[in-house]
């Protein structure tokens, strides 16, 4: 995490017991309900889905938990804990994505591209096949 962090990253703290993972459970239950939220058929969301039960304490507070099963959950609680932060807000912090858009916008204007079309293609790293 250091590596992040020295590259200009803000990295926070989140919890995996109920103090973070309750508020941000009840939200991500209260989505799922109203069908607000969507995974457009991804097989690894569905597969941690299935693997998912719900861990309660006396309070009432509920999380994700991996408790009859030896599967993965990680899909599951990962979108717990991005509802968990989408919560949190924090004025005035810029999320990863907008820095990397006001990066690419500053490249465009430099570089006389005037289209608004990025690509990577010919970098050689892997991505070479992503463009936008």
């Amino acid at each position: 995490m250091r590596n992040l962090q020295d590259e200009g990253l803000s990295l926070v703290e989140f919890g995996q017991g109920f103090l973070s993972m309750g508020p941000a459970s009840a939200e991500f239950l209260r989505l799922l309900i109203g069908r607000e939220l969507q995974h457009g058929g991804n097989p690894i969301a569905t597969w941690c889905a299935s693997n998912v039960s719900v861990r309660k304490d006396p309070a009432g507070n509920e999380k994700p938990d991996k408790e009859r099963s030896t599967e993965k959950i990680d899909a599951i609680v990962a979108a717990v804990m991005a509802i968990g932060r989408m919560q949190a807000g924090g004025q005035g912090a810029r999320s990863v994505y907008e820095t990397i858009a006001a990066a690419a916008a500053a490249f465009r204007k430099e570089s006389g591209n005037t289209t608004g079309a990025a690509s990577l293609r010919g970098v050689g790293d892997g991505w070479g096949q992503i463009s936008d």
